[in-house]
């Protein structure tokens, strides 16, 4: 008897080349038998990837690790010493200042006639800093205070001279400032205010010198 022969509808032979390929085209790996264990079939070019796979990162090698911790060690060392000569420097700057005022109320005090004569109490307040910021005196506060902080010998003593400097230099400054405006009544006259001025400088100047030997 012969075997009759077996008829495939082209329809069938389309839908099932269609259910084999769909997998692929969708990014699975075909499965392959070895033994009893499926595993995945090598069928992809070497160095490529599936869709689903995440790369391996790469490795930097020891030379590169090295290279960057030494870097990072570097960097976290030296921000410390750059700080500190930033800070010494600020308070090399706040030193000279005051060794600056000094002179400038000295010269003040031993010319105070020829400097009144001439611009008056406007003269006195620009050499005191509250008239213009030529003068070392302007925003000594700032400095005073820094250095006072630093003081080796007595850092409470060297703030307190700070106040008692500020209070010497403010006071020097509303007397010179109402020679510009005498009262017209109560007796006084611009040389009285200016008088009262000139002691009050004097005594800012040696508050000042102390300060700088509390240094």
């Amino acid at each position: 008897l012969m075997t009759p022969p077996v008829v495939v509808h082209s329809r069938s032979i389309s839908h099932l080349l269609f259910l084999l390929l769909l997998p692929l085209a969708l990014g699975f790996e075909p499965r392959c038998m070895h033994g009893h264990r499926p595993t995945i079939c090598k069928t992809r070019a070497p160095g490529s990837t599936s869709r689903h796979a995440l790369p391996t990162p790469s490795t930097p090698p020891d030379s590169s690790r090295r290279a960057m911790l030494s870097t990072s060690l570097a960097y976290t060392l030296a921000r410390p010493r750059s700080a500190a000569a930033s800070e010494e420097a600020a308070l090399d700057k706040a030193r000279a200042q005051l060794a600056a005022s000094d002179v400038a109320l000295k010269d003040l005090v031993d010319n105070w006639a020829d400097l009144t004569e001439v611009e008056g109490g406007d003269g006195v307040r620009r050499v005191l800093g509250t008239v213009g910021t030529k003068s070392p005196l302007y925003k000594i506060e700032k400095a005073a205070r820094m250095v006072a902080l630093e003081s080796s010998k007595d850092q409470d003593a060297a703030l307190e001279e700070v106040d008692t400097f500020i209070g010497l230099i403010f006071n020097a400054e509303g007397d010179a400032y109402s020679s510009l405006w005498v009262p017209t009544g109560g007796g006084t006259n611009k040389e009285y205010w200016l008088s009262k001025s000139k002691k009050e400088a004097a005594k800012a100047r040696d508050s000042l010198k102390k300060l700088i030997d509390l240094q």
